[in-house]
């Protein structure tokens, strides 16, 4: 039996999927936090009455001042459906990483099964072919001593063909199988 490892990478694949759909999730919840903000400014103006002549005679005013800038975001019906949506892709993912856990577990399952199988059959129509030759070579014997018509020798003898062809295909599928198997230890 040849060695069969776990193929994670659907599952790894789903697992980013939803690191990704969770990591949306949250910034769309956070985007919904109010901000508190430092502010500053350092700005010169000229009071004057008419906008058009700047007026060297008129002071110029300093005028500065720091502080706190608080935002509080109100919801939108466009911020909740993001942030549902969100929520509800994240939960999908998630069901999805779980199904893709099960199904790389019934993968491997599989390709035992499918290996054994094929070992299986592949013994038993090497056996089916063994009496296949043992009952023509016997029909073969009592056919030269003229004990059995050339219709039942020739007859047991398509049946030991057909036993061969048999075994010859259940011996590839055995070779399918193997060649399955490597290729999921290959891929990861």
């Amino acid at each position: 039996m040849p060695t069969i490892q776990y193929n994670d990478l659907l599952v790894s694949n789903s697992y980013l999927k939803e690191k990704y759909a969770l990591s949306n999730y949250k910034q769309y919840k956070k985007n919904q936090l109010p901000t508190l903000s430092f502010v500053a400014s350092n700005t010169l103006q000229q009071n004057n009455q008419n906008f058009r002549i700047v007026d060297d005679k008129v002071n110029w005013i300093n005028s500065n001042y720091i502080g706190l800038r608080l935002i509080c975001n109100l919801p939108s019906t466009k911020s909740l459906s993001q942030i549902y949506n969100a929520k509800f892709e994240y939960q999908l993912t998630q069901k999805n990483t779980e199904h893709n856990k099960i199904k790389a577990e019934l993968d491997h399952k599989q390709l035992e099964t499918d290996y054994e199988k094929a070992l299986s059959q592949a013994k038993t129509n090497r056996d089916i072919y063994l009496l296949r030759k043992d009952s023509y070579d016997k029909n073969q014997q009592l056919y030269s001593e003229g004990l059995i018509g050339i219709d039942q020798t020739i007859n047991s003898y398509n049946a030991m063909v057909n036993a061969n062809y048999s075994m010859i295909s259940s011996q590839i599928n055995v070779e399918l199988a193997k060649s399955k198997i490597d290729i999921n230890n290959k891929i990861k």
